[in-house]
């Protein structure tokens, strides 16, 4: 079997997920969905995503998330404090910090992860986020397979300065496998939001994540 993690995969549905997912941490998060340059930075609170291409193995005990390159270094869909600024966006500086799950399939739970993305906001500063231990885990299993990791508890390390020094909030993380035509495609996407003062239910998550990959299935489909 051949591994391509770019060829082959409509980028168009991959980002339309991840747009719908940011959307919905930011309104939990008290961002409102302006457009980015009719926005000004907020230090209070933040959303934004991320995606690219990863290494996964099928659902095993302590299964193994190891994320290789992202696709963009911009955040994307960036609210509040990690909206652009002029002609500044704020940037994803670190390929997010692989780990492995703990436990087998039914019993994951998520470690804690220092310093998993370190992100630098369009006014320079930089704003790093540690992952808490967590347990919001499911996975499809089978040729075509996924982990999907809901609201993961996190701290956002604040820069110096900042009214606040940390900020609490939420880490999503999508991580899947798609095969077809001798052809592998894996790749993860991630959202993010601090200061959250709701979490939305997992299946609400799962369901926006599950819109794209639908269509990327169509997607293939007609490409055959």
């Amino acid at each position: 079997m051949s591994t391509n993690f770019h060829n082959q995969l409509p980028q168009a549905f991959a980002s339309s997920s991840l747009a719908i997912a940011v959307a919905t941490l930011a309104s939990v998060s008290g961002s409102t969905l302006l457009a980015p340059s009719a926005q000004a930075l907020s230090l209070n609170f933040g959303s934004g995503g991320t995606e690219g291409s990863a290494t996964l193995v099928a659902p095993i005990v302590n299964a193994p998330i190891t994320f290789i390159a992202a696709n963009s270094s911009t955040v994307s869909q960036g609210q509040g404090q990690f909206a652009p600024e002029g002609t500044f966006v704020a940037t994803i500086d670190n390929v997010p910090k692989s780990f492995n799950l703990i436990g087998g399939p039914g019993t994951y739970a998520t470690p804690a992860v220092s310093s998993f993305l370190k992100i630098t906001r369009a006014d320079g500063k930089v704003v790093t986020v540690d992952l808490l231990p967590g347990s919001g885990t499911s996975f499809v299993a089978g040729t075509n397979f996924a982990y999907n990791l809901f609201n993961l508890p996190a701290i956002f390390n604040e820069p110096a300065g900042d009214p606040n020094s940390t900020l609490n909030g939420f880490v999503t993380i999508n991580a899947s496998s798609s095969t077809g035509g001798g052809v592998t495609s894996q790749t993860y996407q991630i959202s993010f939001a601090k200061n959250v003062s709701a979490i939305p239910e997992p299946s609400a998550v799962l369901g926006l994540l599950a819109l794209g990959g639908l269509g990327l299935v169509s997607l293939k489909r007609k490409h055959r």
